[in-house]
């Protein structure tokens, strides 16, 4: 035994090295033959570039033994479109398979193709040219050498893309392992096709279906490619672990018609989202069930450029339980009957969905309902709903972009048949909404900021929405009240169409930051409106009408806060307005009226009036941010201040930001017990008067009018006196620290003497009673300031700014007044005896 044994294993041995050496040696004998043999006859039968490197041409028959395969590794196959130079296919490797005694016979037959790691791109334009005629249909040039009759077609790690804009068709799937085996090569056969594929999408006049999706085809097709005729027979399809019969047929012939069936039992509730388009399906993905599904659905009709094929969706669920990460709970005891339809048209508004007779329950609460939309795309609605029904259901429709959304809505006896883009009078008392809502302890995420509704009762009469015991938390505000909302439907349509949601009651908060709440709802809670042929958004709130009566123990904007503040805001179309608006602020308080508008082309416009009463100046220049300057700020002032702002105008972009040049403020300012610190602009002067006397100045009243307007601050004339000099002051201050000051001087004529000693003429001042005025004026920025004598241009445009009746400053407090008049009467008697020189507060220059 141990002898047939040796000679067994000496025999298979044998064997096995001569298939090894088979293996080496044909490749090597006949690999330059074979190579020129198939190279020519493609050349011969291409209709396109093919771009390889023929060092990357192989002869092999390791890879699909027991055959010979000629291989093309790292191909590209150029697209038929004129003047184009992009690949249609690209691979990291194709294989032409033929059988080994091919080499006996002399006369090479291509039984199999084998693509691997490669992208396919086929397109179609809206003239029906193709990208990918590759192959001369006219050629008779083909050798007898060389044959093509495929019988088995492999893909692995294929991605395939097809455009087709002549029939609205755009797909992407990646085909993961393939395999299809049939007599390709005759007119009439059976193809058999196993593979996974991972489909991206599938998009059928731009509604998408089959978005990422794991798919397993089984399926067996009777090919007739003269009357180009594809049946299925004992096939099926597999999507994401739902497993569906296909049963029918398609006729290629001027687009596609289409006849075919696909049937499933004890599927999961998922099986019902694969006929229906992505936009209107991903609220539901992640739904998870147990129970009997059955499902059943039909694909009818021609696919062209004019119509689509009809699908229609029958489905009935019974005695199952479905769950969802978001609901919180399960829904158990479910049971309901349905039926989809796209209703056969390009536009979808023949689409039908209905669900009928559903009941189950949620948290051991009964729920039941019936849903029947009409017209997917623009939906007409007929429901009824009665129970109780998790949140995260419902809030995405009314609050798009919340997650993390908790809690229970329930629902007494709610019922609604309408469209709510279409809405009217007479639609409305045909079908009145009716029933109660009730929100306890719902909850979730919006602009990863937490809302809480802690309560709502809600009641449905007519076109009322009325709200009761709000008690709520958003995003920079608690709110409790007493709401009713007119035309509420309104909040269910994607346009107003010129309606105004009314809203009137009264609202209460303990803190609320305007700033925030803003910024969270501005760009979400809006509603597209055509003006000027132009797309804009108009936020919901500026499209409300009605009156509200508020009260907030604490409101801010940014650093701005008010304390008790209470107002009625009045609503009406694009314009809120807020009257006899009171507030406390830094010990002081304000009276206001205010409107915010909203303009053509999406800005806005705030305008106001009002009072201010002894307002720390300190604190408000802090709170408006220094009024966007940095000049004058709250380091550089203090002081109690009233001021009377008689219009005070502001205009934003659709983004907020602040549109300098609308600014405009007419304000009458009245500045006590105030001070003047290391301001910038009189520390200039330092080349006259000693820079210690203008760090810091102390006046008792301060009293002008200030205008803002063209990015500009006007400054009528102004008094400053003092034992030094008399100050008067007027000009311009631009936004970008661009200044035009006239200031007019008055000293002792002793001081003028040396001033001017040797250097200005007398016609740069003028004999006053008391003294001797010098007319300067000072120009060019902040920065860099440029003071010039002037007389004609200072005196011209003080006097012009009301320098005959200026408003007076007095930089000492009354105790100091009648000292300093007495110092300077003293040095005035002493000015024969007492060199000048001996008067330290001014810094003499000679100019």
């Amino acid at each position: 035994m141990h002898k047939y044994l040796k000679y067994s294993l000496i025999g298979v041995g044998a064997l096995l090295g001569l298939i090894l050496l088979l293996i080496i040696a044909i490749p090597l004998l006949f690999e330059n033959k074979i190579k020129g043999i198939f190279i020519n006859e493609l050349n011969k039968n291409l209709a396109t570039e093919v771009v390889v490197n023929e060092k990357d041409i192989h002869l092999s028959m390791l890879r699909n033994w027991p055959q010979l395969a000629l291989s093309f590794e790292n191909i590209g196959i150029k697209e038929s479109t004129p003047e184009s130079d992009n690949f249609f296919i690209q691979a990291g490797e194709l294989n032409l398979v033929f059988n080994i005694k091919d080499l006996i016979n002399k006369k090479y037959n291509i039984n199999k193709l084998v693509i691997k790691d490669a992208a396919i791109t086929l397109s179609e334009d809206a003239q029906g040219n193709i990208n990918y005629k590759f192959w001369k249909t006219d050629s008779n040039s083909t050798s007898s050498e060389f044959e093509i009759q495929l019988k088995e077609i492999l893909l692995k790690n294929v991605d395939f893309k097809y455009l087709d804009d002549n029939n609205d068709v755009n797909m992407f799937f990646t085909v993961q392992d393939l395999s299809a085996t049939g007599n390709f090569y005759t007119e009439e056969f059976d193809v058999d096709t196993k593979g996974k594929i991972f489909s991206h999408f599938l998009t059928v006049s731009r509604e998408t279906y089959l978005e990422e999706r794991e798919v397993t085809l089984n399926c067996n097709l009777d090919v007739n490619l003269k009357e180009q005729l594809y049946a299925f027979s004992k096939s099926s399809v597999q999507i994401n672990n739902n497993t569906f019969a296909v049963a029918g047929n398609f006729i290629i012939d001027n687009g596609v018609t289409y006849d075919l069936q696909l049937d499933s039992k004890n599927v999961n509730i998922e099986a019902l989202l694969i006929t229906i388009p992505s936009k209107y399906r991903n609220s539901l993905n992640g739904l998870q069930s147990k129970g009997k599904l059955n499902f059943s659905a039909s694909i009818k009709g021609p696919f062209n450029k004019r119509s689509i094929p009809l699908v229609t969706a029958k489905f009935d669920l019974e005695k199952s339980t479905i769950n969802h990460e978001k609901f919180g709970d399960k829904l158990t005891d479910v049971k309901f009957s349905g039926y989809y339809s796209n209703g056969g048209g390009k536009k979808n508004t023949a689409s039908e969905l209905k669900l009928q007779n559903f009941t189950g329950k949620y948290k051991g609460e009964i729920l039941s309902g019936y849903l029947h939309v009409i017209n997917l795309s623009n939906p007409s609605i007929d429901c009824n709903l009665n129970g109780t029904l998790p949140a995260s259901i419902l809030l995405p429709a009314f609050l798009p972009g919340a997650t993390d959304i908790s809690g229970a809505i329930a629902f007494d006896q709610v019922k609604y048949k309408g469209d709510p883009n279409n809405i009217s009078n007479a639609n409305i008392s045909r079908n009145p909404p009716s029933g109660n809502v009730h929100l306890k302890n719902v909850s979730c995420k919006y602009q990863n900021e937490l809302m809480q509704f802690n309560s709502a009762d809600i009641a449905l009469q007519n076109q009322n929405l009325v709200i009761n015991n709000l008690n709520c938390v958003l995003p920079g505000a608690d709110i409790s009240g007493e709401v009713t909302i007119n035309n509420w439907l309104l909040l269910l349509a994607k346009n107003f169409n010129g309606n105004l949601l009314g809203v009137n009651g009264s609202i209460y908060s303990k803190q609320i930051d305007i700033y925030k709440l803003r910024n969270n709802f501005t760009q979400s809670s809006s509603t597209n409106i055509s003006e000027s042929n132009t797309t804009i958004s108009k936020p919901v709130w500026m499209q409300m009408s009605g009156m509200l009566n508020v009260q907030f123990d604490e409101m801010k904007y940014k650093l701005i806060v008010l304390n008790n503040v209470k107002t009625n805001i009045s609503c009406s179309g694009s314009i809120i307005a807020a009257r006899n608006m009171t507030a406390d602020i830094q010990n002081g308080n304000v009276q206001l009226a205010a409107t915010f508008r909203y303009l053509n082309g999406g800005n806005y416009l705030l305008e106001s009036s009002g009072i201010l009463n002894n307002i720390d100046i300190t604190e408000l220049f802090r709170e408006l941010e220094n009024f966007g300057q940095t000049t004058l700020t709250d380091k550089n002032i203090k002081g109690k201040a009233t001021v009377l702002v008689e219009n005070f105008t502001i205009g934003f972009t659709p983004q907020f930001e602040v549109i300098e040049k609308s600014i405009y403020t007419l304000a009458n300012v009245k500045i006590d017990n105030g001070q003047l610190i290391n301001y910038s602009v009189l520390e200039s002067l330092s080349k006259f008067v000693d820079i210690k006397e203008l760090q810091d100045i102390k006046f008792e009243t301060l009293q002008n009018q200030i205008e803002i307007k063209d990015r500009t601050i006007y400054i009528p004339a102004t008094s400053i006196r003092s034992s030094a000099m008399d100050l008067y002051i007027s000009g311009t201050h631009t936004f970008d620290n661009v200044i035009d000051y006239q200031l007019k001087l008055s000293m002792a004529d002793v001081m003028m003497k040396k001033f001017f000693k040797g250097s200005k003429s007398s016609d740069d001042y003028e004999k006053a009673e008391g003294g001797i005025n010098v007319y300067l004026v000072m120009k060019g920025t902040v920065e860099h300031p440029e003071i010039n004598f002037n007389k004609k241009e200072g005196k011209k445009k003080l006097e012009q700014s009301g320098l005959d009746e200026p408003d007076f400053l007095d930089i000492f407090k009354p105790d100091q007044v009648e000292e300093k008049k007495k110092e300077l009467k003293k040095e005035s008697q002493k000015q024969a005896t007492t060199p000048i020189d001996t008067i330290e507060y001014i810094d003499w220059e000679d100019e």
